[in-house]
């Protein structure tokens, strides 16, 4: 496994160090493509949609089969590379003195990589709240305990060992302005290419006007490897999805993906579209450098690969502690 970072400064020993913030590496072209997704579209009906989350959730454990050498997994999942990423922005959060107790995830949906999470979730005893402007019922993943009722009277989905330490959060949230109850780490796991970039930025925006440190994780990117790959991974999602979630896929489901192959081009379609409309980790820098007080984040972007197979593009922002100093 390869790791490249767009800002790779380690944690500097003299914190009164002056350090670069990260924005000097920021792309000066955003070359996205921004073309559509189908089941971004509200005219896509909602099996088909469920259908592509639940496929989602597949994506970010495959491949399923663990082979591990001296304790370490041979071929780790986006969701081991993910949490890699978060366990340094944590890491390096209690270094400075900035300790999370909880991450807000942000356009949840089916609640990305957070179920193969957890083991990073207990060592840290942080726990999850999942978000979105459009959540689903309650209850929404066969992961996700019973609701129940919150002090503040909002009723969630939880999961955990006997304490919710994973939350869906039942009302409607504009990731642009969260409420202040959604505090703590704020992460986007397989989501920031859905936007466009004024409105990421608007995102991060909020992100740096309540001052709290922010993860991005992007799954697609647009390697070549990646693009010509997609095809192939989406449609074996997609042949695994109905047998994964058997008690919940229509029968019409079935028929459309092992008789008349309808879910596995409609997967293809959107797998290409992501890989297209991916930022770069230069790209991502410069969409925050579009915020205002972007220069009192430390900002680092880059990606973890697989020997190239596979790449996972991330970014990490905390504001800069009251001893700490950027240089120009």
């Amino acid at each position: 496994m390869s790791i490249s970072y767009a800002a790779k400064e380690p944690i500097a020993d003299d914190v009164n160090a002056p350090r670069p913030s990260g924005l000097d590496r920021a792309s000066t072209e955003i070359r996205r493509r921004h073309y559509f997704e189908l089941h971004d579209q509200s005219w896509w009906p909602v099996p088909m949609r469920e259908f592509m989350t639940n496929l989602l959730i597949i994506a970010w454990t495959f491949p399923w089969i663990s082979l591990t050498r001296n304790g370490r997994k041979i071929v780790p999942s986006f969701a081991t590379l993910t949490a890699r990423v978060i366990e340094r922005l944590l890491t390096e959060l209690d270094a400075m003195g900035q300790p999370v107790s909880r991450v807000t995830d942000l356009c949840s949906g089916s609640g990305g990589p957070w179920e193969s999470l957890l083991p990073l979730i207990d060592k840290y005893k942080i726990n999850v709240v999942l978000s979105d402007l459009y959540p689903p019922p309650l209850q929404p993943h066969p992961w996700l305990a019973p609701e129940h009722a919150e002090s503040a009277g909002q009723r969630v989905s939880g999961a955990g060992h006997g304490i919710c330490k994973i939350q869906y959060y039942s009302d409607s949230v504009d990731a642009t302005n969260l409420p202040d109850s959604l505090n703590g780490l704020r992460s986007l796991c397989g989501c920031f290419h859905h936007f466009r970039p004024d409105f990421a930025a608007s995102i991060l925006q909020d992100c740096i006007d309540k001052r709290l440190p922010v993860v991005v994780i992007e799954t697609s990117a647009r390697s070549i490897v990646q693009k010509f790959g997609s095809p192939f991974f989406m449609a074996g999602m997609s042949l695994a999805t109905p047998i994964a979630y058997r008690r919940t896929t229509p029968w019409y489901l079935w028929v459309l993906t092992y008789v008349f192959p309808l879910t596995l081009i409609c997967a293809c379609f959107d797998g290409l579209a992501s890989c297209s409309r991916a930022y770069q980790p230069d790209e991502m820098l410069a969409v925050a450098a579009k915020c205002q007080g972007a220069e009192s984040y430390r900002w680092e972007a880059g990606t973890e690969t697989f020997y190239g197979l596979f790449s996972l593009v991330f970014m990490t922002g905390r504001p800069l502690a009251a001893n700490e100093t950027i240089s120009d």
